[in-house]
């Protein structure tokens, strides 16, 4: 039975490059490599000065570090326990290219974490644009999330996994209305 990933994180480079965090969060393998994600370790230690936060901490200087680093091109991504989480600075042609053959390889050949399931569900957020779309593996691979539609629910870096509604929740949703 094929392994698929669950809590795994990635970086894409804006050349197509796929890192794995490995057991490390985004900002963890950021500080510790600074000169590969383009910034330096002096903006890294003035944003969390800035803060009054210790440098790693999760906080205004990360999310400010992480902003920064999805600015100049690199694509964030998150496999949670039911979807995907991405998050990019915009749609654009090359984020576009490299998202569809980072979702084409985690399908098809799978990486050292695992494989992307099928039927996976991605939620691609750009933080330029404030806004999410959503889509599965078969669409993301086959180009549609330029044609796919925005959605509002997007804020911030992580996009919170919404419990799927019991019976009663949706009954009681549709008679108070």
């Amino acid at each position: 039975m094929a392994k698929y990933l669950n809590k795994t994180g990635f970086w894409v480079s804006p050349k197509g490059k796929i890192i794995s965090t490995g057991p490390n969060s985004h900002i963890d393998l950021v500080i510790s490599n600074p000169i590969l994600f383009g910034i330096k370790k002096e903006y890294i230690n003035t944003e969390h000065e800035k803060y009054g936060e210790r440098v790693g901490q999760e906080g205004d200087a990360r999310d400010n570090i992480l902003t920064k680093v999805l600015e100049d091109g690199w694509i964030r991504i998150r496999a949670r326990r039911n979807f995907i989480s991405v998050q990019v600075w915009d749609f654009s042609g090359n984020t576009v290219k490299n998202l569809e053959a980072f979702a084409k390889e985690g399908y098809e050949k799978g990486f050292k974490d695992g494989f992307i399931q099928p039927n996976e569900t991605f939620k691609v957020s750009s933080l330029k644009r404030g806004k999410a779309r959503e889509l599965d593996i078969d669409q993301l691979i086959s180009g549609g999330l330029v044609e796919c539609q925005e959605i509002q629910y997007y804020a911030g870096y992580l996009i919170e996994e919404t419990p799927i509604p019991t019976f009663k929740d949706y009954i009681n949703s549709k008679t108070n209305k």
